[in-house]
């Protein structure tokens, strides 16, 4: 088994222009997210929770498929790449979602108030669910973690199971 190297030469992705790209887009779409939220007078919960737990499901399916599963090039670039993208697009989209709280909930729209809630608790899932993907699978600080086909495996376990629980979630809402 052959041990990946963890330096700052082994991460670029740190230190890209599109990376930075990828947190500022991201930032904006939760800011418009909850300020859209905020200007229905019902959110639809259950609609959004299956649409996302839909989406994490199909990444799920694509990083755990057999293609990908046979090439160590592909793997590498799902655990470094993908993996700390989508931590990063989540981190950005909770940020501005935040953001996009505070402004709503001082200007006065039909659901402030549960669009603040709503980005209370993406925040909270992105602090819990981006802790344990980032210590295991994007920058292990223990060497028994960072084997390549094991974060690969904890990467695609994740967001397959983050995908069939917000998809419970939601049918927990409906029922």
């Amino acid at each position: 088994m052959k041990r990946l190297k963890l330096s700052a030469r082994s991460w670029p992705i740190f230190y890209s222009t599109g990376f930075a790209v990828l947190i500022l887009v991201s930032l904006a779409a939760g800011i418009m997210l909850t300020f859209l939220l905020s200007g229905l007078l019902v959110i639809p919960a259950a609609k959004m929770l299956n649409l996302a737990g839909t989406a994490y499901g199909l990444i799920g399916v694509v990083v755990l498929s057999e293609a990908v599963v046979r090439s160590d090039r592909i793997k590498r670039f799902m655990v470094i790449w993908v993996g700390a993208a989508l931590l990063w697009a989540h981190t950005g989209l909770a940020l501005g979602a935040c953001i996009g709280a505070v402004i709503v909930f001082f200007s006065g729209r039909p659901s402030a108030y549960a669009a603040y809630g709503f980005a209370l608790s993406l925040f909270s899932y992105v602090v819990l669910i981006g802790g344990v993907v980032d210590a295991t699978v994007t920058y292990p600080r223990s060497v028994r973690l960072q084997e390549l086909t094991p974060r690969h495996q904890r990467l695609g376990l994740i967001v397959l199971v983050t995908g069939l629980a917000l998809q419970l979630a939601a049918a927990i809402i409906e029922f």
